[in-house]
């Protein structure tokens, strides 16, 4: 018999809580941890339909990248999405469960799934252990580069910073940093980077990266970590598949629409 305690003692293991960074809230959000699993759905966020899908499929533990529950929780009011959404969760009695920055920094976690999704070979991480670089098959110019990251993310624009005289730079090491860029730029320059992999990027941050000569593209904050949350699963149905369902969301969806 699974319980969700096991669940979480694994996760610890593999993407431990003391990583995440202060202002993260990870682990249990809703639930009990001696509750009996009677399947796990894995997602980035908890959303109504996602919550659906855990109903219908007959799952009651979702691990969700994002947290749903991030600042203090001061009242339970329905009348707000949030509340709403914890309302829901709560009354199908599900087990809500939350790895973000501590999964962002792991060693399979979404900065190496990102790696691995662009081909990267050579997989290493920075001395703060917070992003990831790796070495392409071959170089590529920016605009090829461009295309094999919109085809390898599915993603169906993305956004390049391209400081001038660099537009035939050619692209051989590239650095990842999934979801929201941080403002670090020392491990760029320490490994030799020739162009930055991110999700997105503040107009300010883009400005910055442009005078540093940094070559960036942003793909998108889902584009990026929805891979992360697939080899959470691949990674959870390797250690309890013989003991419970593990599902990766089918209708999980980027909640941006491009025209």
């Amino acid at each position: 018999m699974l319980k969700v305690y096991d669940l979480m003692k694994y996760l610890e293991k593999i993407a431990p809580s003391e990583n995440a960074l202060s202002f993260d809230n990870v682990g249990l959000m809703t639930g009990s941890k001696e509750r009996e699993v009677t399947g796990i759905l894995c997602c980035l966020d908890l959303t109504r339909e996602v919550i659906y899908e855990a109903v219908e499929e007959g799952v009651n533990t979702i691990i969700t990248h994002h947290p749903f529950i991030f600042d203090p929780v001061r009242r339970f009011d329905e009348d707000s999405v949030r509340g709403k959404l914890l309302g829901m969760a709560v009354r199908h009695e599900l087990n809500v469960l939350s790895a973000h920055t501590n999964w962002d920094f792991a060693d399979e976690g979404v900065n190496h799934a990102l790696c691995a999704r662009l081909g990267l070979k050579d997989i290493k991480e920075d001395e703060f252990m917070q992003h990831r670089f790796g070495v392409l098959d071959k170089e590529m110019d920016v605009t090829e580069f461009c295309e094999h990251v919109k085809d390898r993310l599915q993603a169906e624009v993305v956004k390049v910073v391209i400081p001038e005289g660099l537009e035939r730079k050619k692209i051989k090491v590239v650095g990842v940093s999934s979801g929201s860029f941080d403002g670090e730029i020392s491990w760029i320059y320490e490994n030799g980077v020739d162009c930055l992999v991110t999700g997105e990027v503040k107009h300010s941050q883009a400005i910055d990266l442009n005078m540093h000569g940094f070559v960036t593209i942003s793909a998108g904050h889902y584009e990026t970590e929805v891979w992360g949350m697939d080899a959470m699963a691949d990674i959870v149905k390797e250690k309890f598949g013989e003991k419970t369902r593990i599902l990766k969301s089918v209708r999980q969806k980027n909640p941006f629409i491009f025209r």
